[in-house]
């Protein structure tokens, strides 16, 4: 395993250590935890993108320009689904996966984070 590799395995390690006494219970049952995974990520990223648009949205609004306002209503997406994402790369740790397949999903959802970004940045 190359330096890179270990570093990534070991934040996954410390993100998902929280939640250490639940993956102990789904160990057996890897499709069901990357689904409670992705089912958290869901609503962790709703939760969050609403809660920093709300915010910075308040603070624009005491702006007398206008475009800042269209920026953080169109910031909402690509946070959103930047969130989803990372959860879905978290979501695969506990099947296993061969590295080859791991770094390929990591690539597609590094891929469309650019798209996501680079769409809402030519806006």
């Amino acid at each position: 395993m190359s330096d890179k590799q270990s570093d990534q395995a070991s934040v996954f390690s410390e993100i998902l250590a929280p939640f250490q006494p639940a993956t102990d219970v789904l160990a057996d049952y890897p499709i069901i935890l990357t689904l409670l995974i992705m089912v958290l990520a869901v609503i962790v990223s709703s939760i969050a993108t609403t809660i920093v648009v709300k915010v910075i949205g308040r603070l624009v609004k005491r702006t007398n320009v206008r475009w800042d306002d269209q920026l953080i209503a169109a910031f909402h997406k690509p946070l959103f689904w930047s969130l989803i994402l990372t959860g879905a790369v978290l979501a695969i740790e506990p099947l296993s996966l061969p590295q080859v397949a791991e770094n390929v999903f990591q690539s597609i959802v590094a891929t469309t984070l650019v798209i996501i970004w680079t769409s809402f940045s030519l806006r």
